[in-house]
């Protein structure tokens, strides 16, 4: 009637009484369970783990804006990573782990990727690609397809119009993804400390030239008072003398093209044009030579 009412077999029962084990009393439980107990012959010694994640630390990474992630550089991957551990290896004499074990101590222990620039994407356009349903997002992307349109013919009517007349200078303006310096394939550089270089270009759109100004971390930021000073470099040293008008072209990047810092930048510039207008203006009532 037991073995029926739980459904085991006599066998069970008799492993079960031969191989408890007793409190000292008649209170008698099951034998500990041994699976895992034993270490397996094949298993990586904890001195090699550790030298893994030793060789992954030494690495230096970039900082973190947006994500709660490391990032190490565009030239490494973990294959890379793997050929230079067994290198250090052959030099210390210790041996090597197979590229396996490295792989999987790198995606298990360590929140770390590798850092691929990649194209500024439009967060409204991603927002309205990747939703599920599209109609409630329909009508705001179509204005923001429009307003996408009018602002290219608008780069368009400034291009053609600088390249009809000489007195309008027609520029495109962008901070180039940051430079991690130095870079190269020699292995001493991978563990070396990088330095951030920011590369801010001015580009004319008639004739093609490109100028660049750069600075590292050590000399400014890359926010919107470097930016201002960088427009204010080319304007001041390389703009033609006959030009009148001057379009700048630029994304709408809050910290750096579009705040109030630039905006009164540019009223600042715009203010001697006024007070030179009105002088002008009363030159030519007077009959007196207008000023440049």
């Amino acid at each position: 009637m037991f073995l029926s009412t739980l459904d085991i077999s006599e066998k069970l029962v008799t492993y079960t009484l031969d191989n408890c084990e007793r409190d000292g009393g008649s209170r008698a439980f099951s034998k500990t369970d041994q699976r895992g107990k034993y270490t397996p012959a094949n298993k990586t010694p904890v001195q090699l783990l550790e030298a893994v994640r030793k060789h992954i630390k030494s690495f230096p990474t970039m900082e973190p804006h947006y994500v709660r992630r490391l990032f190490l550089g565009a030239d490494l991957n973990i294959k890379k990573m793997y050929e230079l551990y067994v290198e250090q290896c052959k030099v210390t004499g210790l041996p090597s782990v197979k590229e396996g074990v490295y792989r999987r101590v790198f995606c298990d222990e360590f929140n770390m990727s590798f850092h691929v620039p990649k194209k500024d994407a439009c967060a409204k356009c991603e927002q309205y690609e990747n939703a599920d349903d599209k109609r409630p997002l329909e009508e705001e992307h179509l204005l923001h397809i429009a307003r996408k349109k009018q602002a290219q013919d608008e780069k368009s009517a400034d291009k053609l119009r600088a390249t009809e007349n000489s007195e309008w200078h027609a520029l495109t303006v962008d901070l180039q993804s940051v430079l991690s310096t130095p870079c190269g394939h020699v292995s001493s550089l991978y563990y070396s400390r990088k330095l951030s270089v920011y590369n801010f270009t001015l580009y004319n759109q008639v004739n093609g030239d490109g100028f660049c100004i750069c600075w590292n971390e050590t000399q400014a930021q890359r926010g919107a008072n470097e930016i201002g000073s960088a427009i204010h470099l080319y304007l001041k040293e390389f703009l033609p003398l006959d030009v009148r008008h001057v379009v700048l072209t630029s994304d709408s990047t809050v910290s750096q093209n579009r705040n109030q810092f630039l905006t009164v930048y540019y009223f600042w510039l715009y203010k001697p044009c006024i007070m030179l207008k009105q002088l002008n203006k009363s030159f030519s009532k007077l009959g007196t030579p207008t000023w440049k």
